[in-house]
Formats: C-alpha cells, structure tokens, sequence
C-alpha cells in the first residue's frame, strides 16, 4: 500500500507532521484539478455525442 509517510527521520515530530500534511494536501489538490479537468471533457464529449444522437461510452473516453 502507497502512502505519503517517510521512513523516521532526526526531524523534530512537528515537521515531520507538517511535511506530511503539505503532501497530501498537494495530492488531493491535483486528484481534484484531475477531476474537474476529466469531468468537463466528458461532459462535453457527452454533449456533443447526444446531440448527434450516438452512444456515448464511458470507458473509452477514461481510456484515452
């Protein structure tokens, strides 16, 4: 299983804490931005596809 942790360093505990903080606050930053990103190409995929009165499929749009 991935995490964020580092193996123990001679850093005071706070640091140690704060460092991990950042990095998982900048991880669900980007998860976010992907999200948001993806979410608005295949809305406007979708669109675009129902217009023409075709099947939009999910999975081939994830797999480009």
């Amino acid at each position: 299983m991935r995490t964020i942790d580092h193996k123990i360093s001679t850093r005071s505990k706070f640091w140690n804490n704060l460092r991990r903080d950042l990095a998982l606050l900048l991880r669900i930053a980007a998860m976010l931005l992907s999200f948001f990103a993806r979410g608005s190409r295949i809305r406007r995929r979708y669109q675009s596809m129902a217009s023409k009165g075709e099947v939009f499929l999910v999975d081939e749009e994830f797999n480009r």
